[in-house]
């Protein structure tokens, strides 16, 4: 067998692997379902009251390429907007560096356990500078 053969039946090897790969990765992504278009649809939404504030949320089921998801929103004439996670390492070594900046709410165990998102920090500190807003993200986050 000369080298050029040799060649030519490795390439027709790695395109039959790479072929059945992709065969594989379809049929699992067909057994699953709809693959990401659960994530388009809430699994369960409503609403609620908590310390007389009235709450409406949504949960998403997660897929292979996203992680379950959970929304709350509340009725508010502000138009301050944040997002609240929980405090990640990653978070954690961009506020070292000084890239991020986190709002203090002055609580340590709320200000270890969670990050605000925002883009207005006056509203946001504002917010949580009370105990009832931090109780109810604790409270969401403990469900």
């Amino acid at each position: 067998m000369n080298e050029s053969a040799l060649y030519i039946l490795i390439a027709a090897g790695i395109l039959t692997l790479i072929i059945a790969l992709l065969v594989i990765v379809i049929v699992k992504q067909r057994r699953s379902g709809d693959g990401d278009k659960k994530a388009k649809k809430p699994a369960s939404k409503g609403e609620g009251t908590f310390e007389g504030v009235k709450y409406h949320y949504r949960f998403y089921h997660g897929t292979q390429h996203s992680p379950p998801t959970f929304f709350v929103s509340l009725e508010c004439p502000s138009e301050g907007t944040f997002k609240i996670s929980k405090e990640s390492k990653v978070d954690q070594f961009f506020k070292k560096v000084g890239i991020a900046v986190e709002i203090a709410t002055h609580d340590p165990v709320f200000d270890d356990r969670f990050y605000i998102n925002t883009e207005n920090q006056e509203f946001s500190s504002y917010i949580f500078r009370k105990s009832t807003a931090r109780r109810a993200v604790i409270h969401i986050f403990d469900m």
